[in-house]
């Protein structure tokens, strides 16, 4: 790595935001991360791995924090995870032609963030009537999704968090502890899928970076299960769908 280093402060303290926000729904973050690391002089070969290992990281913490408190629903999210662990693991080296997939893929994210958006000004603080998740359905979007994580270089929370608050298989609440066990077992498979990826791992320079986005999960979890309402939580989900397809428009344009 050759960051200079007002870039390296800048991404670190970057990390910490976008681990604080993505946490705050069960999310890991690996997105804002790349999204971060592009605007510097960052090697594009370790992108990829850099942020899957830090998902990884956020991904532990948050899962831990969402468990404790009783969010992380194993029954519903199980179906995502059958078809979803396969085709990451066996897809993790497969070539991606960008300059197609992302231009549309992002158009997808930011129509999503847009009605995420919309949903929460008229929700306020009412119910959410949660339907029973259907296991051939889910187990198909798991696996759609799990190739979207690879092609993205995500751990796939940001696809399945929507789904399933806009099909009402679970509350923005319930949906978070859902996607932290979610994106934490894709991101460790997509990282077992190509063990080769590690290796461009800066492993000397990682320990402030795992320091920062630590941090920002403790705070981002904590929010998320005491204390953000679920018009927020949607709003958040709502801006972390938008930086996500802003970052795959201006990746595909490079």
């Amino acid at each position: 790595m050759s960051l200079e280093f007002a870039d390296y402060c800048f991404v670190t303290l970057g990390f910490l935001i976008v681990a604080m926000i993505y946490s705050s729904i069960g999310h890991a973050g690996a997105s804002g991360y790349t999204a971060i690391l592009v605007l510097t002089s960052f090697q594009p070969e370790s992108l990829r791995p850099v942020s899957l290992f830090l998902n990884v990281v956020v991904g532990i913490f948050t899962f831990v924090r969402f468990y404790r408190a009783g969010l992380v629903d194993f029954g519903k999210v199980s179906p995502f995870m059958l078809g979803s662990l396969p085709t990451v693991y066996f897809a993790a080296s497969l070539p991606i032609d960008r300059r197609l997939f992302f231009p549309l893929l992002g158009a997808i994210l930011l129509c999503s963030s847009a009605n995420l958006l919309i949903t929460s000004k008229f929700e306020g603080n009412q119910q959410i009537q949660v339907r029973g998740v259907s296991w051939p359905i889910a187990t198909l979007f798991g696996c759609i999704i799990g190739f979207l994580s690879v092609m993205t270089g995500t751990g796939g929370a940001i696809f399945l968090t929507p789904l399933v608050v806009h099909l009402k298989w679970a509350t923005p609440r319930e949906s978070a502890g859902m996607s932290s066990v979610f994106v934490l077992l894709n991101s460790v498979f997509g990282l077992l899928g190509n063990p080769q990826q590690i290796l461009e791992i800066p492993s000397k320079t990682l320990l402030p970076w795992v320091f920062a986005v630590m941090v920002g999960a403790l705070i981002g979890s904590y929010l998320g299960i005491r204390r953000l309402s679920t018009p927020t939580l949607k709003q958040i989900m709502s801006l972390v769908l938008l930086i996500a397809g802003i970052k795959l428009i201006y990746m595909a344009l490079k």
